[in-house]
């Protein structure tokens, strides 16, 4: 069976669940492709993959997962050098750090979906990977946005610090995507059952962001 899933979710949460089932299952052999590019499943060969949003391609089946949210971060020594913003808005007027491999300039940052806020701002470092971000971010250079399994590590530990904890959170939902034309095995549907009983566990991303 091969899984397809970005780089950081699939470290954090498909790996633990493909260690568990290789586990249980001594005949089945697994490929893991983490990559962060969108991949065709039926022209690469991959029996399913996972996304974050939802996906474009009609013709593939799609089943909803769970959700991840959309926060942002920052070191705690450079909210007390710059102080911690307290709404949105005050985020223009602070160091930002954007994920966005061809931007440059100004940008305009979302929060809370389509009903939610806008603001137009000029981030001080456009990189086109979220690790670099993040290890940016806790360099104390500013906030990032990222999604909350991103940044759950360096929370935890401390080197990050949620902000704006009261501003409604963008929710993205998780789908797991397989070939329309192809009938599900045991080994995918197998898997499948063992990522929903994941986020279950959690009580969904949305309301444990990990």
């Amino acid at each position: 069976m091969s899984i397809t899933a970005p780089v950081i979710f699939g470290r954090v949460h498909v790996l633990p669940v493909v260690t568990e089932l290789l586990k249980a299952w001594p005949q089945l052999n697994i490929r893991l492709f983490l990559t962060d590019r969108v991949v065709h499943l039926v022209e690469e060969g991959i029996d399913l993959a996972i996304r974050i949003a939802p996906p474009q391609d009609s013709a593939l089946k799609m089943q909803k997962i769970g959700e991840v949210q959309k926060i942002f971060v920052a070191s705690p020594a450079y909210l007390k050098k710059h102080g911690e913003p307290q709404v949105f808005e005050d985020l223009a007027t602070h160091s930002l750090i954007e994920v966005n491999e061809y931007a440059a300039g100004y940008s305009e940052w979302r929060q809370g979906g389509k009903s939610g806020f806008s603001i137009k701002v000029s981030p001080r470092l456009f990189v086109n990977s979220v690790d670099a971000a993040l290890t940016a971010a806790i360099e104390d250079l500013g906030i990032v946005t990222a999604l909350s399994y991103q940044t759950h590590q360096f929370v935890e530990n401390g080197q990050l610090r949620r902000i704006l904890t009261d501003t409604p959170a963008s929710v993205l939902p998780v789908f797991i995507l397989f070939p329309a034309k192809e009938r599900q095995s045991v080994n995918v549907r197998t898997f499948v059952s063992a990522m929903k009983d994941r986020f279950m566990a959690k009580r969904s991303l949305k309301a444990h962001p990990t």
